[in-house]
This record gives C-alpha cells, structure tokens and sequence, in this order.
C-alpha cells in the first residue's frame, strides 16, 4: 500500500461487542500504513452495562430473563454524539481521509454519524452491517422476510420490550448455545479462538437504538460515497437482506452503493482480516482519486494530537 493512498479507518463495532472485537484486524489496517481509530460505543466494551443476574453462575435463568436492563435508557442520539466525541479526539491532526468502517448494528451509528456531520468523513464502508433505509428501523429490517433464516432471533434470552435490551449468554456454559453462537457470528472461527471473542463480548445491547428511525437524507447522507462489503454466508444479516437494504437506500436516498463481496461469515474481520484489509485499501485509493468537490472528510482534533488506539 503507498503511503500516499493511505486513509485514517475509524472502526465502529456490532452489537454485543466492544472495539476489542478489531483487536486481531488492527495489524492488517497498519502494516498497509493506514491509520485506525476503534473504540466503544456507549452501552459497550468498557461502558456495558450487565444485570446483576448475569454475574452469578450457575445462572438463575428465569431472573436472567426477567431483570430490567441497566442499559435500557441508552438512545441512539447519545451514542452519536458520544461517538463523534471520541472521533475528534482520537483523530489527532492527520489529514489523512476519514472513512468510517461499520460491522453489524454499527451501521445504525455510522449512518447517524455521516447524516449529521456528512463533511467530516470521505467515504462510509457497510461490513455485514444495517444500513437501514430512512424511516425504518433495525427491528422493522429484522422483521423483514430476508431476514428469516437469521440464527440472531433465536439467541435472544429475553423479550427486550420488558427487559430494554436484545440479550444473549456469551458466558453460556451450555455448549450447544455456545456452538450457536459461534456458527451466527463467526463460523471459522475454532471454539478456543471464539472463546477469546465472547470474552470480550457483553450481554444487554440497548433496545433503544434498535427501535430508532433512521434519519438519512439525500442531502446529508446521499453526498457521502457509501460502500457496502456482502459477507456472503452470514448467518445473522443474511445476504438477501444486505441486499434488501443495498436497494432500498439506493431507491430512497439516489446515487449507488458500490458493492464489494467477500465469503466469510457474519464477522470478516476476524476470519479474513488480510482479504478486508485488502479491499479497505482499494477504498481508500478511490477515495484518493475522488474529484475535489466531493471533499476530504477531514477532522481536526479540538485540542491536542489525541489517543490513537
């Protein structure tokens, strides 16, 4: 990778993860000499909020099912404004392009991200990710047909209109919930190595965020170059949904999501972190040869060089 095409990927996590899901993807970004932002978002990695049910093992399932969230109260607005909080900071002064990069539910916040501050960023990368049209919402795209054959639903341990959140078990000592999970999220994937992953991983996402409309426009969202990379044998956004959104925000929003494929599992970015790496690049050359009028997306940070992780 030529340093001259190199650009600055912040990376924006699924559901029931933290930043710490990048961790093995990070050294794929670098030594194409790319600069990477990753971080958690509120309701997540070093902000999770858990039931106190959760802690205690052998778990008490009917109270696991039943306990209120303490991440309930979480909305969409705040992670946004939280999230590009972080961005600023963590952004230091390069001027290197910013591209966001969202995996899974991380797309509800990207497309928050690029609606409201669409000058910032040079180019938005759906991996595997909602990116839902406007006025819908995840849990309308979840309840579309496309998503029929999703293994998510049924991991689900709680009804989240009583408990706030969409709540699974990482630390399931039950073998069979725990192959379950590992074949929805990332089938490559040994036990051993998914057992690092669910390490990381939280139980309660907000239900908040997911119940959201989305909010994009033609004339916010739309002026940004969008691009959407297929994870071809996902089990948790099947590819006929991808596909059904990839669509819909075309016809709603104008312009063409420029679509890259490639045959991983719901989680690319750890079973083939050279492949996306590769294709991230390719982005970021693109993104280079834009025409001036589409802009840089550049951030400078309010005060100091900040944190880069």
């Amino acid at each position: 990778m030529n340093s001259v095409d190199a650009a600055t990927f912040v990376l924006i996590h699924g559901a029931w993860q933290g930043a710490r899901t990048w961790d093995g993807f990070l050294p794929a970004l670098k030594i194409r000499r790319h600069d990477v932002v990753a971080f958690d978002l509120l309701g997540a990695g070093v902000h999770a909020r858990s039931p106190a049910s959760y802690f205690s093992r052998p778990l008490d399932r009917h109270l696991f099912l039943n306990e209120r969230s303490p991440a309930s109260d979480i909305t969409q607005d705040q992670r946004t404004v939280a999230a590009m909080d972080l961005i600023v900071r963590h952004r230091g002064t390069s001027e290197r392009p910013v591209i966001l990069v969202a995996h899974s539910l991380g797309g509800v916040t990207a497309t928050d991200l690029v609606e409201r501050f669409s000058d910032r960023f040079a180019a938005v990368v759906y991996l595997g990710a909602y990116m839902v049209p406007p006025g819908s919402s995840v849990r309308e795209i979840r309840l579309h047909a496309s998503m029929a054959n999703s293994l998510i639903g049924p991991l689900q341990l709680a009804d989240p209109r009583s408990v706030g959140a969409l709540r699974i078990d990482p630390r399931s000592e039950d073998a069979e919930y725990r192959k379950r999970l590992r074949v929805a999220f990332a089938d490559e994937l040994t036990d051993n190595e998914f057992a690092v992953e669910t390490s990381h991983m939280h139980c309660d996402e907000p239900f908040r965020p997911v119940q959201s409309a989305s909010l994009m426009t033609r004339s916010g969202f739309g002026r940004v170059p969008r691009w959407y990379v297929r994870t071809l044998d996902d089990r948790a956004i099947p590819l006929e949904a991808q596909d059904h959104m990839i669509s819909a925000v075309d016809a709603a929003v104008g312009g063409s999501t420029r679509v890259e494929s490639i045959r991983t599992s719901h989680a690319a970015h750890l079973a083939k972190p050279d492949d996306l790496a590769d294709i991230l690049s390719e982005i970021a050359r693109q993104v280079h040869g834009a025409s001036p009028e589409q802009g840089t997306g550049l951030i400078s940070a309010a005060s100091g060089a900040g944190i880069w992780l």
